[in-house]
């Protein structure tokens, strides 16, 4: 046994204490909840392992590309993906990115942009005001993004849009 002093919180005098010095705590230890339902299951309440959904990179990438298409206008960035999936970002990242042959951070922004493109169709709100509605954090970013896939600023298309429905018109 070794012996240990030290303080206690709620008074100033030293106490000791004794533990074995080899004892650990196991970092596998398992939760109460966790082995009431191993005990609750018998050996062959579970037919198939397989059962589950292969958790492999093709399932994540998939689980990542259906959370963006669903959530996008609320999505800052690919992080937050992986955080919600529970996954780390680089893993998220290598697996999407094998699956659909585009980087996640693209295809976020691609849908973010289409959508943008048909708000800037109607007119009824500002570049700015659109910017927030797909769901960039700011202007600045929205119009380098838009300008970057599109090829001219926010404003610029949406000027195009005007010219080609004055076309059209006559």
């Amino acid at each position: 046994m070794k012996r240990v002093s030290s303080k206690h919180p709620s008074d100033n005098d030293s106490y000791q204490t004794s533990f074995p010095a080899n004892r650990t705590v196991s970092a596998t230890r398992k939760s109460t909840e966790a082995t009431l339902l191993e005990d609750a299951i018998s050996p062959g309440a579970v037919e198939d392992e397989g059962a589950f959904p292969e958790e492999g990179p093709g399932y994540w990438a998939e689980k990542g590309k259906e959370l963006m298409d669903e959530n996008y206008l609320h999505l800052y960035g690919v992080a937050q993906v992986s955080e919600i999936l529970g996954i780390s970002a680089s893993y998220f990242y290598d697996a999407f990115s094998a699956s659909f042959k585009i980087p996640p951070k693209h295809y976020l922004t691609n849908l973010k942009i289409k959508s943008a493109k048909a708000m800037l169709l109607t007119r009824q709100s500002k570049v700015r005001e659109v910017a927030i509605k797909v769901g960039f954090k700011n202007r600045v970013a929205f119009e380098r993004s838009f300008k970057k896939l599109v090829g001219i600023s926010p404003s610029e298309y949406r000027q195009s849009l005007a010219v080609l429905e004055k076309d059209t018109r006559k």
